[in-house]
């Protein structure tokens, strides 16, 4: 058989996994390797490690949170070397069908919000609901797959209103349409919203506190806490 490199994963937490990557090949391909030189993302503390345990099948383990591809030089008793690519995969645990017990909202925020959509989580958070975002999303190839998890868990989606434009908060917007979610449009003053007719608006002063807010969208979105 043909040598390869070979991978398993496990998600840990959010934006976080443990992973591992070896060589596959026929015992007496293995026997005449001497070490593998793995070639890892460049964000990597250690980028490049050498493994010479050929009793692991030159095992390499780490964790990070994002894909990339490994490379690895294989280096032969008779001084060949080999480069092999492996695009690491790393794999989000099974959504369940059920919904969460507790209420769970996700918050679409533009930037320039953060801070204000930071400090709403905190309020809902002491209110007894789950709140994610895409800050609490995987980075890299997986964050699309991860945010659709998120969005699909959600009872609701809150999103803040901004005057500035924002590719994130749309697609966010259309993914949770598209998952028939409700969702409730938080503006900051008494002007017109530009949120669709058929979604939710919930208005509160622009100097209104965390606490406040939290407060009318818990009874808006009827969460039972």
């Amino acid at each position: 058989m043909a040598l390869k490199i070979a991978q398993s994963d496990e998600w840990v937490q959010e934006r976080r996994w443990r992973w591992e990557v070896w060589l596959e090949g026929t015992p007496a391909e293995l026997d005449e390797i001497v070490e593998v030189k793995y070639l890892l993302h460049p964000t990597f503390k250690e980028p490049v490690r050498v493994i010479r345990d050929r009793k692991s099948a030159f095992r390499l383990r780490s964790a990070g949170w994002g894909e990339f591809t490994v490379r690895a030089e294989v280096t032969r008793k008779n001084g060949k070397v080999q480069t092999l690519r492996h695009n690491l995969k790393l794999h989000l645990p099974k959504q369940s069908t059920a919904m969460p017990k507790e209420p769970q909202v996700f918050i679409s925020h533009s930037s320039i919000d953060g801070g204000r959509a930071g400090e709403l989580t905190r309020a809902l958070e002491s209110r007894g609901v789950k709140v994610t975002s895409s800050a609490s999303a995987a980075a890299g190839d997986v964050w699309r797959r991860s945010l659709e998890s998120a969005l699909a868990d959600s009872h609701a989606i809150v999103a803040l209103e901004s005057d500035l434009p924002s590719r994130s908060l749309d697609w966010e917007l259309a993914t949770a349409r598209n998952l028939n979610k409700p969702v409730y449009h938080l503006r900051f003053s008494d002007e017109p919203s530009s949120a669709p007719q058929e979604e939710q608006v919930v208005r509160v002063g622009s100097r209104a506190s965390a606490d406040t807010i939290a407060d009318n969208l818990v009874s808006a979105l009827q969460l039972k806490i």
